[in-house]
């Protein structure tokens, strides 16, 4: 999981790079600029309840990557709600960690709020401008 969180900033920091649209680079940046202190704070919790390095160079990160920041997002959630609700990823010592995961769920869930309903408006003609209230 670690190694699935650690890439979803340095991902959203890419596809922040590549947005065409103002609105998409602001949300993904706002995004990556949160989850790093979530996702900091998160893994220095669990190593300092289990008393061990989670960090491994060589792992690959577990989901798909799409190049749409809506279905990026979306796999990201469902991702950690498997491994949120899958009781063999937690014991009595550990299940404090899933109030960090809700922490990165509501996060997402923002993002995923804010890709999906948070657009720009068509630049309208002057003239359209100034008679739009009198239709």
């Amino acid at each position: 999981m670690a190694a699935v969180l650690q890439d979803s900033i340095l991902y959203s920091w890419k596809l922040h790079l590549k947005a065409k649209k103002y609105s998409v680079h602001v949300i993904l940046e706002e995004y990556y600029d949160e989850a790093f202190d979530i996702i900091d704070g998160l893994i220095e919790h669990y190593q300092g309840i289990c008393k061990c390095d989670i960090i491994d160079n060589d792992v690959v990160s577990e989901i798909v990557k799409s190049e749409d920041p809506f279905t990026y997002f979306t796999t990201l959630k469902d991702y950690l709600l498997n491994f949120a609700n899958n009781s063999n990823n937690f014991n009595e010592k550990t299940l404090e960690i899933k109030s960090d995961i809700d922490d990165l769920l509501r996060l997402i869930d923002s993002t995923l709020y804010k890709l999906g309903h948070l657009t720009e408006s068509k630049i309208k003609s002057f003239n359209a401008f100034i008679y739009e209230k009198l239709k």
